[in-house]
């Protein structure tokens, strides 16, 4: 029996990182990836489809053509798609096809809430007998579901699985002996207008404490236009390697997720790597962070979009003592998590 795994890029950033070790622990002597040309995926044993990348950029509805022609060629194959896009190309495809075994993955459950057009699609997607399941990935995990007021339409949900992202960071990343600075709040990450940059911004100007906020990324990936930065802003504008990225988590006291409400049902993998580093979070009042906030106490939550709130949680988290309390819950949370090993068993099955 093959596992063929559908892999049309690699984008920059956490998915990068993430995509790349998803496919290599899942990876066996029997696995194939459907790929377009790719460097990164050299070592494994793969078939090409030249144009599949200018599709998967270009939102082209033969997106899935060449990957289902292919799982149809190689009958009983298992077949995985580890990070579901246009999911009305599928739909289209598999309304014209004979049954496969097709295995789905997604981040979060932002995709079930953009529209409700969409949420018809994957209604219909997910009946299909050719969808065996489709694995939904959060800081959740076992205990995410999607929201209640998604219930417009049948989702089948006898066919959903909920896991964490497993680790995809190195374990000795995380046991250099770094000093913290007490007066150091982190933000980490891209600087898209969803994740709230210029909130965080403007919420330094309303600190009280003496809290010193380090502002990290590559400003190549800006797509909104970034207000001044104040005094008490470090802005490091660079690529970071995984171990200066680190570095930048264990060096900090804490590290504050500003994201605005349109990271409703989201994800973050940010979040995992503060508790992996031993630091509480400060994250907006929207599913699942606040979830994971009630459940597992490792942050405190400001009120989605609002600067004020922010600049608040960020004066409390400053004045709290971060103690052995804190670091127990921390490690129950990390503990519970997803391994690869689980997610390998459970994309097979």
């Amino acid at each position: 029996m093959k596992k063929i795994i559908f892999a049309p890029t690699f984008t920059e950033g956490h998915q990068s990182s993430f995509m790349f070790k998803y496919i290599k622990n899942i990876y066996d002597d029997n696995t194939i990836i459907y790929t377009p040309k790719n460097d990164y995926l050299a070592d494994f044993n793969s078939v090409v489809q030249e144009d599949l990348y200018y599709f998967f950029q270009n939102s082209d509805p033969r997106l899935y053509e060449g990957f289902l022609n292919y799982c149809e060629s190689m009958p009983n194959s298992k077949c995985l798609i580890p990070n579901l896009s246009h999911p009305e190309f599928l739909l289209s495809e598999l309304n014209i096809r004979k049954d496969l075994d097709l295995r789905l993955s997604t981040f979060s459950g932002q995709l079930f809430h953009r529209s409700k057009a969409r949420r018809k699609v994957l209604s219909e997607l997910l009946k299909k007998f050719s969808i065996k399941k489709i694995i939904i990935q959060s800081i959740l995990g076992k205990n995410f579901r999607l929201h209640e007021s998604i219930n417009d339409y049948d989702f089948s949900i006898n066919k959903h699985v909920y896991l964490d992202e497993p680790f995809y960071d190195e374990e000795y990343l995380f046991e250099k002996n770094i000093e913290q600075e007490n007066d150091k709040a982190l933000y980490f990450g891209t600087m898209f207008y969803g994740k709230g940059v210029d909130i965080l911004i403007e919420a330094a100007n309303f600190i009280q404490s003496n809290t010193k906020l380090t502002i990290a990324g590559n400003l190549k990936t800006q797509n909104f236009d970034m207000p001044s930065v104040p005094e008490n802003i470090t802005l490091k504008d660079k690529y970071f390697e995984d171990e200066e990225m680190i570095d930048e988590f264990l060096s900090s006291k804490f590290i504050v997720l500003p994201y605005r409400d349109t990271y409703k049902h989201g994800t973050s993998g940010v979040l995992v790597q503060a508790c992996r580093s031993g630091k509480p979070v400060i994250v907006p009042d929207i599913a699942p962070f606040s979830d994971v906030i009630k459940r597992h106490k490792i942050g405190i939550t400001f009120k989605a979009n609002d600067p004020i709130s922010l600049a608040k949680a960020i004066d409390k988290m400053s004045a709290m003592d971060i103690g052995k309390e804190f670091k127990y819950k921390v490690k129950s949370y990390i503990a519970e998590m997803t391994t690869w090993d689980d997610l390998n068993r459970e994309v097979w099955s």
